[in-house]
């Protein structure tokens, strides 16, 4: 999500954008499998995940006991009282899990495509949150999202700026949990509607810039307002002060990625902090 991080659960207009990057899940009937056999792979092709299902979908035996019961609600909402007989089911990740792009909601959009559910409905019967992630890894689109009365309503657009050259992505290393983010949010002091109003107009300005220099004083009046309205300082003034350029936090503010905008001097300014390289917008965005 590049806009409305947090204030899009009450309303406000968000710019989201899928990355290149997902997950994709594959099912066959496979002999010697009594009910449903998962497999979860990740980037470097190890598993991360096993879990095996009885034909009533019972765990019945798993790595993971708070990942397999997250699968059963996820294919229990997904396909009712299905019975399984001999179907064997992989996801491979295409990026590292620490990273936090996503590797739920893109599970939730492909058990959708493979149910024949509605995505944002799937969603909903077990996640807290807007549900844009799940929407957008739907699509495969860059979106603008908004909930009306809860319900979301979103419209697909492009976001391709001249400027994107000069955009990149940095991963912080300390991987935030989103729901904890959005449960403590919604349990704080509601936006006012001027702070939704004026973040939906920043996100629509985000969408129509052209110059880079408007870019970067459109995120630094963003980082401002969600600043105050998460009581937490921006993180360039934190960590980056010294940096030549704007720089946005991204999702759950503290530890995810940013989003650095600069004429230059970007991946060495990074690596010479001691971060990853940063990530070029051509190579992080579909």
């Amino acid at each position: 999500m590049l806009t409305s991080e947090y204030t899009v659960l009450f309303g406000s207009i968000a710019l989201a954008l899928p990355t290149q990057l997902g997950q994709s899940l594959s099912v066959e009937k496979r002999e010697g499998v009594e009910g449903l056999q998962w497999t979860a792979v990740d980037v470097q092709g190890n598993i991360w995940l096993e879990v095996e299902f009885s034909s009533a979908l019972e765990i019945l035996h798993s790595s993971d006991s708070e990942q397999a019961h997250f699968l059963k609600t996820l294919l229990q909402d997904a396909f009712g009282h299905q019975k399984w007989e001999g179907v064997a089911v992989q996801t491979q990740l295409e990026f590292p899990r620490n990273w936090g792009l996503g590797s739920s909601s893109s599970l939730i959009s492909n058990i959708a495509h493979w149910s024949k559910s509605k995505p944002l409905e799937l969603f909903k019967k077990s996640q807290v949150g807007s549900g844009y992630d799940v929407a957008v890894a739907y699509e495969k689109k860059a979106l603008v999202y908004a909930l009306f009365g809860g319900k979301a309503e979103y419209q697909t657009v492009s976001f391709h700026p001249p400027f994107s050259h000069q955009l990149y992505f940095v991963y912080l290393g300390q991987k935030q949990s989103s729901s904890k983010e959005v449960k403590r949010f919604l349990k704080a002091q509601p936006p006012s509607e001027q702070d939704i109003q004026q973040l939906s107009s920043l996100s629509l300005a985000f969408l129509h810039c052209k110059e880079l220099t408007h870019f970067q004083k459109l995120m630094k009046a963003h980082e401002e307002i969600t600043g105050k309205l998460i009581g937490k300082e921006p993180i360039q003034e934190k960590l980056f002060s010294d940096f030549h350029g704007q720089i946005k936090s991204l999702g759950a503010w503290g530890g995810d990625f940013i989003l650095a905008a600069s004429e230059g001097g970007v991946k060495s300014y990074f690596e010479q902090k001691g971060y990853d390289s940063p990530i070029p917008f051509s190579e992080m965005i579909g």
